[in-house]
């Protein structure tokens, strides 16, 4: 009986360690790009800009987009590959990340957006 309950334990444990703890729907301000990673730094847009709360990443599943917002209030919206959005990015960005929560705290990204104005 302890065998088999060993077992079915060694059996679902990765399946819970994957899930996201907590869902993620909001704006942030970038703190750090790492293109070599694929990752970036956020914080929340009323706190520090200069210090780093958590990392986002992306998987095989992430869409990214580059909102271009225009001066007469129109809005233009473009999908670009992961490598591209990473080298759109810079400190002090504005992004809106929807995705999960992982155990360590980092965010992985499903649907990511960068906010550029001109």
């Amino acid at each position: 009986m302890k065998k088999l309950f060993l077992f079915l334990l060694l059996l679902l444990a990765p399946l819970t360690s994957m899930g996201a703890l907590l869902n993620v729907d909001t704006d942030y301000l970038v703190t750090e790009v790492n293109q070599n990673d694929r990752t970036f730094g956020i914080a929340l847009t009323g706190d520090n800009p200069d210090v780093t709360q958590n990392d986002v990443y992306f998987g095989d599943d992430s869409k990214c987009f580059r909102e271009v917002h225009l001066r007469n209030g129109t809005m233009k919206e473009y999908r670009v590959t992961v490598d591209k959005f990473v080298k759109l990015l810079h400190k002090g960005d504005r992004v809106h990340v929807k995705g999960g929560r992982d155990w360590d705290g980092s965010i992985h990204g499903y649907t990511v957006r960068i906010k550029t104005y001109e």
